[in-house]
């Protein structure tokens, strides 16, 4: 029988799978196995009991209550705490917000420096017409004129039905330029 130093309580598991039988205690971590209840039981004891001496001799105890201390939730760490847990969250959390906050960075001062390229590229491009002045306008109408003159006579008369096209096309739009047309008041307010 066993000698009562070794009872104590327990929460020993017992399985059977495919004709073998095991015993498992979760506190410790031992499991033993036969092919019949009684000498799966006499292996976990044996085996429970090696451990035991070898616990004493290197001068360690263990715990009368650690036997019987329950399985953690699944994934879970035996010993940490509902505290240590949603603690060891918010670190993980924290150190995700960073990393997507570095990234994020990065991400706004490239597109930051690729904007200012194309301003700088665009406001190269357009300095010469920035600064333009009347005396540029009747350089550019002496060259338009000289260019009129230098055209052969098809030429002249396909540029004179080419602006009569356009400006009957546009007149309306100087028209309504010129003289906009007057909004009507709405309707509600022609009833009052």
């Amino acid at each position: 029988m066993l000698e009562a130093k070794e009872v104590s309580p327990s929460t020993t598991v017992l399985i059977e799978r495919g004709g073998s039988y095991f015993v498992y205690e979760p506190a410790l971590g031992i499991i033993a196995s036969g092919d019949t209840v009684e000498g799966a039981y006499r292996k976990f004891l044996d085996t429970r009991r090696d451990l035991m001496e070898q616990v004493e001799r290197a001068g360690l105890t263990v715990s009368r209550n650690q036997s019987s201390t329950p399985l953690p939730a699944a994934g879970g760490v035996p010993g940490r705490s509902f505290l240590g847990e949603l603690g060891l969250f918010a670190a993980k959390l924290c150190i995700v917000l960073v990393l997507v906050g570095a990234i994020g960075g990065m991400a706004v001062r490239s597109l930051a420096k690729s904007i200012d390229g194309v301003a700088s590229g665009v406001s190269q491009a357009l300095a010469p017409f920035s600064s333009i002045v009347l005396a540029d306008v009747v350089r550019k109408a002496d060259d338009v004129a000289s260019d009129a003159r230098s055209l052969t006579v098809e030429q002249k008369e396909s540029l004179r039905r080419s602006i009569g096209i356009l400006s009957r096309e546009l007149q309306p739009l100087f028209e309504a330029w010129r003289d906009p047309p007057q909004t009507q008041a709405p309707a509600d307010d022609q009833k009052r």
